[in-house]
């Protein structure tokens, strides 16, 4: 037994020495925007990013657009007013559709990206 005794005092001080310096290490590497003495606060809501698709439907586009459908509808019949008077002189000058059983509009995400572009570069 006399031998039994140090080595548990002995153990003792190993894993208070263990977990003080996990402690201290802790302390140490712990982002300076949060302070030491509060503990990381997470987000237990997350709102997951809508899915963005390749080709979307009027309702789809005009919410990755972030203008309403109306507002979409309005741009078209601009755009078609516009083209039906002066011609197409650049492919991106007008917004990018296609239009599917003669009614239903269809928009790639690709081509609203490069129209957007084009109309940020191009505004007058």
């Amino acid at each position: 037994m006399k031998n039994g005794v140090p080595t548990v005092i002995s153990a003792c001080i190993l894993g208070v020495s263990f977990v003080s310096g996990a402690l201290i290490h802790a302390l140490l590497t712990q982002p300076a925007s949060q302070p030491a003495s509060q503990p990381p606060v997470y987000s237990v809501e997350s709102k997951a990013e809508p899915e963005v698709k390749e080709i979307m439907n009027e309702e789809e586009a005009a919410a990755y657009l972030n203008i309403t459908v109306t507002d979409l509808k309005e741009q078209i019949r601009k755009d078609n007013a516009k083209r039906s008077n002066q011609g197409v002189s650049n492919m991106y000058e007008f917004i990018p559709y296609a239009t599917l059983n003669d009614s239903d509009l269809i928009f790639y995400r690709a081509s609203l990206n490069k129209w957007i572009e084009f109309i940020t570069h191009n505004q007058s």
